[in-house]
Formats: C-alpha cells, structure tokens, sequence
C-alpha cells in the first residue's frame, strides 16, 4: 500500500522551498495554504534578505533558475548575487518564483483544529481544515506555517511568545520614481539598500523594497528600547491584541515631531510627520518563540515536524528568519 502524501501546512518560503525539494526527488505532497490566489498575489511586498548559502540552496536543491531568482532582486537592474555574502530580494517576487511550476498546492484552506493521537499510540495527527477537509490519514504533517503557527500551538501550547521590550513601527510608502532618483537613490549602493540613523537610543531605518519603471516602494520602521521600569510608556504595548496594530497612539507621532528636525536626508523626507499620517503604519512587537527540544521529539512521535517561524521565531527587525526557513526546509527534505 502506498505511503500518503506529505502534508505541507503553510506556504510561506519554508513550506515553498520544502515543496519543491520534494517535488524534485519525487516524493509526493499536497500544500495548504490559509489565503487565497487573489490574497497571497496582494501579499508580502516588502524586502528580505538572503544569504549567499540560502541563494545557492534555491538554486540547487528548490530548483529554482539563477536568472529567475535575479528577477525577484528589489532592484533587477543590480548586479547578480554571485560571489555576494547577501542579496535584498522582494518576498512577494521570490514566493511567486518559487510557486512557478509547483503541483499540488491548495489555496484557501484555513486550519480549524489539529487532532493529535495519545503518546505512544503509534497514531499519526490530523489536521482539520474549515472547508471540511482534512490531510490525508497516516500523513506527515510540516508544520510550516508561520509565526502564528496552529500547529504549533497544537503540538507545544506552552511555548508562548517572549515580546521583547523595544517598541517598533513600520511604514510603507510609495515615491514616484523621479523623487526616489533624486532625493533616495544618492544614499543607496547596490549593495547596501538598507538606510539606518541612530538618534540617542533611537533608530530609524528605511528599505528599498521594490524599484520599478514608475515608482519605487519602501518600507521603514522607528524603534528604541522602552522607557525605563515604572515610567509610563504609550508606545510599549506588549498586551495588546493582533488587531492593536493598526492602533497608532498620538504620542508616536509627538515623539516623531521631535526628532524630526535634526534627521539628516533622506530621513527627514520619510520621517516627516505629516507624510506619516497618509502612511499606513503598523505597530509591530518584537517577538520571539523557541520551541523546547523534547516538544519536538513528541511531536515527531505523532508524525508533525515544524519548520521555519512555527519553530525558532526571531524578531522581524533585523532577523533572518527567512534564511533559517530556507535552510530547515533544505535539511529536511
């Protein structure tokens, strides 16, 4: 009797990658995916970078075309990654790269519930999805679905975010490409298109996150650590939920309009108040989950093995979660 397919929860780059280092070598699978065609095409545009052993490992084990991989760079005119220790690449662009080709995927499929089997029964977990559909039984279940991962709270419920006390916001804003040549451009290097200002304890950064013909895309973010212990803070807000990050406290901006006169360009441009509150502009938490060695091992016991973010989450600003996603998915398959 033939083995079920492997069950792929999630395709974010992991679960991407993973699939097709398998399709390569044969082995079946079918991906799940919680957003729709029309939601993942509208989804991630924002700047990641990749390592040159991750670029390698999507060249030669995901399969995935040097020149089409180069097309996915947030500036395509640049240079290519070769002999380079990173790259700045879209998401959005390399997910679309990485889905071209792939057989197998489902989109739209939202987890309900995962049934885990009692330890040592030799069972293997189910995972429920909300359309009434479930993966097939006796199926290995990848666990690649994110930071937010409902298998792993399924599979490890005390392995609970650590929020790290470092208040963060991110922007997004679109220049036409004129004022991005004329007033950005001067300050970006192929090989530095990440801008940082550090102001006291404060950072501000800015990042190139897609050139085109007509516009160019950036995102940016202002962090600093918290105020001290027992001093009010209106821009730490560890407690508040999910749908808290569009919430923008006013003193964010009061603290912005102070600092805003001694930022030199190009900060002063993206970091002007009143440009600001036109922007949507997120409140993000630096969040961080390790998932314990012998959870794991359980898990594995019932047939689930999480890779990517739904295992080792490292903070958004600065992390290179995307690489070790890359390279889990690599080592597993």
């Amino acid at each position: 009797m033939p083995r079920p397919p492997i069950s792929i929860v999630g395709a974010g780059i992991s679960g991407l990658t993973l699939s097709r280092c398998l399709q390569r070598r044969k082995i079946p699978f079918v991906l799940y995916e919680r957003d729709t065609s029309e939601q993942i095409s509208k989804r991630h545009n924002y700047a990641i970078t990749i390592s040159q052993r991750s670029r390698e490992s999507l060249i030669s084990d995901a399969g995935l075309d040097a020149m089409t991989l180069n097309g996915t760079f947030v500036d395509p005119s640049s240079s290519s990654g070769e002999g380079r220790k990173s790259v700045r690449v879209n998401r959005r662009k390399l997910e679309s790269a990485l889905r071209q080709g792939l057989e197998g995927a489902n989109y739209g499929w939202k987890t309900q519930d995962v049934k885990l089997p009692a330890s040592g029964s030799g069972g293997k977990a189910t995972v429920l999805f909300e359309n009434g559909e479930q993966t097939p039984n006796g199926s290995i279940i990848i666990g690649a679905d994110g930071a937010h991962s409902a298998i792993r709270k399924a599979t490890a419920p005390e392995a609970e975010f650590t929020i790290h006390p470092f208040p963060t916001f991110n922007g997004k804003r679109r220049l036409q490409r004129s004022v991005y040549e004329a007033q950005i451009a001067p300050h970006v290097s192929d090989l530095n298109q990440i801008l940082e200002h550090k102001s006291g304890h404060s950072i501000f950064g800015i990042s190139i996150d897609d050139v085109k013909d007509e516009n160019v895309d950036l995102s940016y973010t202002y962090s600093r650590p918290r105020h001290p212990a027992g001093e009010a803070d209106a821009l730490y807000t560890p407690d508040r939920p999910n749908s808290g990050a569009k919430e923008m406290p006013p003193e964010f901006y009061e603290e912005i309009s102070t600092l805003h006169p001694s930022l030199p360009a190009p900060f002063n441009l993206i970091f002007d108040p009143e440009a600001l509150r036109k922007d949507r502009l997120l409140s993000w938490l630096m969040r961080s989950v390790l998932v314990p060695r012998e959870r794991l091992a359980d898990a594995a016991g019932k047939g689930v093995v999480l890779v990517g973010e739904a295992v080792h989450l490292t903070p958004i600003l600065g992390s290179y979660g995307a690489n070790e996603g890359i390279e889990d998915a690599v080592a597993l398959a």
